[in-house]
């Protein structure tokens, strides 16, 4: 399947949790300017997608703002995911015409395509965000709990794909912290992009385990996808925990 060569960084919801619910704050809540598309996800055969649109705007406030839409609109409860390219080598004429190209390619595949129109601006509907309760004071034992957790391995997904044509999609998930090993979680995440996106084409999967520090973690995770940038893929970041 024929895809657009350009970098998007994508919000997908994992197992069963709505673009609604993704989380508001860290880098997703800040506004970026770019080219955005959000379409919907889940595993059924008709897939919703957004206008191609040029917006500043942050990946969870776009995100939100298309899932609610679904809901609103098409009773479409299974959320949604948003990219955005980077206006640098890339114009929104193009990204326009090689995204009709790929909704010829799902209906030629058999899948119900519905060009819903909708673009994000500032009065999409958005709702606030509700604050959260104070939670309440935590026992010694949670307390350890919880500073054990932060000690666990971290590791970053990456699932590679490429196109009959040798264009080349990257789905990469951020840190995931997690006791679960390495062989197991890798088979977790190449099932779980598998049965999201079902990509085409010869495609590898692999979670490699990052550095103990948080500086270090991030600068191996900016060399990855630095690596990926400089050949041509469209990049997928996913939200997905095992």
């Amino acid at each position: 399947m024929k895809r657009m060569a350009f970098l998007m960084v994508i919000v997908a919801l994992a197992i069963g949790i709505s673009a609604a619910q993704a989380g508001l704050t860290g880098p997703n809540a800040i506004p970026q300017e770019g080219y955005w598309s959000c379409q919907s996800v889940g595993n059924g055969n008709t897939i919703y997608f957004s206008q191609v649109f040029d917006a500043n705007v942050s990946l969870n406030a776009v995100t939100r703002a298309f899932a609610e839409m679904l809901s609103i609109k098409y009773a479409y409860t299974s959320g949604g995911s948003c990219g955005m390219a980077l206006k640098t080598g890339v114009t929104l004429e193009k990204l326009k015409t090689d995204h009709e190209r790929y909704v010829t390619q799902l209906r030629q595949a058999g899948r119900t395509v519905i060009e819903t129109g909708w673009e994000y601006s500032a009065d999409s509907g958005v709702t606030s965000p509700i604050a959260s309760p104070t939670p309440p004071a935590q026992p010694p034992s949670a307390a350890m709990s919880q500073a054990s957790t932060t000690a666990l391995p971290a590791y970053r997904c990456e699932y590679q794909v490429i196109s009959n044509s040798g264009e080349r999609t990257a789905y990469v998930s951020g840190i995931v912290t997690t006791a679960t090993a390495q062989g197991q979680l890798t088979t977790a995440w190449q099932l779980y992009i598998l049965k999201t996106y079902s990509p085409p084409g010869p495609r590898t999967g692999t979670c490699r385990r990052l550095a103990a520090g948080a500086a270090e973690q991030q600068g191996q995770v900016e060399a990855a996808e630095k690596t990926l940038t400089m050949s041509n893929a469209r990049i997928f970041r996913v939200e997905w925990r095992p």
